[in-house]
C-alpha cells in the first residue's frame, strides 16, 4: 500500500512536470567553509584547515587562493579535503589565504585568513681562544629547527632543535672555520622544512673602542663602541692589583647588547686604582673568563676620586669664627 502510494506520488510529479524544479534544487551551490585557520606555520610554508558548511549541498572541490598585494597562486583540492599545505612562500611576508567551495551548480562565498610567515633571524656567535674557535647559533622564534653543518669532510644534521640555542661546535681551527657552512631551517609541526638560512661562512671580527667618564669616588661609566657596526654584549672586568689579571676580577658586569653600549660600575672604593678589561661577548653570563668574540679585548685603567677629609680648628676665644681646612689624601 505504501509502495503503491509512493509510486503514485512519483507518477503525479512526472505527469505534472515538477521534475524540473527538483533538478534545479539538486544543483544548488554549496555553503561557504567555516573555521578557516592556519594549523602550522614556517618560513616558506603554512598549513590551513577548515570545516565544511553544516548546511546546503556538498562541495565537489575547494579552490584555494593566496594573495600578498597581488595573487600569488590558485589551485584546487578534492571536496573531501579539509586541510592543505601551501609552499614556496617568502619568509617574513604577509599573506591572505581564501577558500571557496565548488560544485556543479556554482561556488560559495569565500572564507579568508591572514597570516605572516616566520623569519628565522639566525645569529651566529664565534668565540676565539688561541686560534681555536667555538660556534653557537641563536634564533628568535621558538619553533623546531633543523641545523645542518657541512665541512670539507662531513655533514652533520641536528633535528628538532626547539631551544633558543641547540648547536655548539667546539674546537675548530681557524682554517676549518672558513670551510664550514652552517645552515638553519624551520621545521613546522607537520614536519615540513622551510627555506635554509646560511648562518656561517667566515669569522667576523668586531672592532671595539672603550671610553670612560663620570669617574667619582665610588662609580664610573664605561662605554663600549663596536666600530664595525656589529652588535654584542660588552663584558667589563676589573681588578685592584696590577699583578692579578682582570679574569680573576673583583668586579665584573655586562652591558645590554648593541653596537654602542654603556655600563655603570657601582660600589667602587674611593681613591682606588682599577685595572680593567673590556671584551666583546655574545652571552651575558657573569663570567670574566667566558668566551670572547673574535678574541677582541681592550685593557684600560682608571682611579676613583679620593674621599675628602675635613679638619676643624676651634679657637679658644668665642668671638673668633670657626676655621675649616679640607685636605685630599
Amino acid at each position: 500500500m505504501q509502495e503503491n502510494s509512493a509510486v503514485t506520488v512519483l507518477e503525479n510529479i512526472w505527469n505534472s512536470h515538477e521534475l524540473v524544479p527538483l533538478i534545479q534544487i539538486a544543483r544548488a551551490s554549496p555553503g561557504a567553509p567555516s573555521g578557516l585557520q592556519f594549523s602550522s606555520l614556517c618560513t616558506n610554508s603554512l598549513t590551513i584547515q577548515w570545516t565544511p558548511a553544516s548546511s546546503g549541498f556538498n562541495a565537489s572541490s575547494y579552490n584555494i587562493s593566496v594573495t600578498s598585494g597581488t595573487t600569488v597562486g590558485t589551485w584546487s583540492v578534492a571536496g573531501d579535503t579539509t586541510m592543505t599545505t601551501i609552499g614556496d612562500l617568502i619568509d617574513g611576508t604577509n599573506y591572505t589565504v581564501s577558500v571557496t567551495a565548488i560544485n556543479c551548480a556554482g561556488s560559495s562565498n569565500s572564507s579568508s585568513v591572514s597570516v605572516q610567515t616566520f623569519s628565522v633571524n639566525v645569529t651566529t656567535v664565534l668565540y676565539q681562544n688561541n686560534s681555536v674557535y667555538d660556534v653557537e647559533l641563536f634564533w628568535t622564534h621558538r619553533q623546531q629547527y633543523t641545523v645542518m653543518v657541512t665541512s670539507a669532510t662531513s655533514t652533520d644534521t641536528y633535528n628538532n632543535c626547539t631551544s633558543s640555542s641547540c648547536l655548539y661546535i667546539v674546537g675548530m681551527s681557524g682554517a676549518d672555520v672558513s670551510s664550514y657552512n652552517v645552515s638553519v631551517t624551520c621545521r613546522n609541526t607537520r614536519n615540513q622544512i622551510g627555506q635554509p638560512y646560511v648562518a656561517m661562512q667566515s669569522v667576523p671580527t668586531p672592532v671595539l673602542q672603550v671610553g670612560q667618564s663620570n669617574v667619582s669616588g665610588n662609580t664610573a661609566t664605561i662605554s663600549c663602541t663596536f666600530l664595525d657596526g656589529s652588535s654584542h654584549y660588552c663584558m667589563v672586568c676589573c681588578s685592584t692589583d696590577p699583578s692579578v689579571p682582570p679574569d680573576s676580577s673583583v668586579y665584573n658586569i655586562f652591558t645590554t647588547r648593541g653596537t654602542e653600549v654603556t655600563v655603570s660600575l657601582q660600589g667602587l672604593t674611593s681613591g682606588q686604582m682599577y685595572y680593567c678589561k673590556a671584551a666583546a661577548t655574545n652571552t651575558n653570563s657573569n663570567n670574566c673568563t667566558g668566551p670572547v668574540v673574535g678574541g677582541v679585548k681592550v685593557f684600560f685603567s682608571f682611579m676613583t676620586a679620593p674621599v675628602p677629609i675635613t679638619l676643624h680648628h676651634h679657637q679658644c676665644q668665642q668671638a673668633n669664627p670657626r676655621v675649616s681646612i679640607v685636605l685630599y689624601v
